[in-house]
């Protein structure tokens, strides 16, 4: 298998610990092509200097002067990411995940088996209870304006380890293709 390069976005508002957790869980993944861009968005505290000690080369840190919210702070990163990494796929990953060594893997795995795939996401299990679905996708109920997570509350006995097509993915976790952010 190739491995295509895969920037990973972690975005950061006061969540110093959260992202501590999710840099040691992603220091143990075993896919070898990737690097790490925390964009800090305008913490109160010293968070940015923190993760830049701790981590060190590990991590590049952006700091942003305020908070700009999800969808931009995630833009800042990707930015960054187009112009130092030349990267096939970002992650946007969120603070607050722990992630599983193989995922990244599986998840490049996935989205190159077919070119047409712009984006895809993980089965996302609560923290506190591992074995719990909380999404593995969403379907939209059009008629009423209103989206479901496929799988929420259930015990994951496997049964969304298999690819399929849904109509949304959380924002928790995705995998995005760089020429398709470039095609927007």
């Amino acid at each position: 298998m190739t491995y295509p390069k895969v920037s990973i976005i972690i975005l950061n508002w006061n969540g110093l610990e959260d992202t501590i957790e999710c840099l040691e869980s992603l220091k143990k993944i075993t896919y070898p092509n990737y690097d790490v861009i925390v964009v800090d968005n305008g913490s109160a505290g010293d968070d940015a200097e923190v993760l830049k000690e701790k981590f060190g080369s590990y991590i590049h840190v952006i700091r942003n002067d305020k908070n700009y919210g999800f969808a931009e702070g995630n833009n800042i990163g990707m930015r960054y990411a187009s112009h130092n990494s030349s990267p096939d796929y970002f992650l946007i990953l969120n603070n607050d995940t722990v992630v599983d060594s193989r995922f990244l893997t599986e998840l490049v795995k996935v989205a190159e088996t077919n070119e047409k795939l712009g984006i895809v996401g993980p089965k996302i299990c609560y923290y506190d209870k591992p074995h719990m679905i909380n999404s593995a996708g969403a379907r939209i109920k059009w008629h009423l304006g209103l989206g479901e997570n496929i799988g929420i509350g259930k015990i994951d006995t496997g049964q969304f380890d298999s690819i399929s097509e849904v109509d949304c993915l959380l924002g928790a976790a995705l995998l995005i293709k760089h020429s398709m952010v470039q095609e927007i």
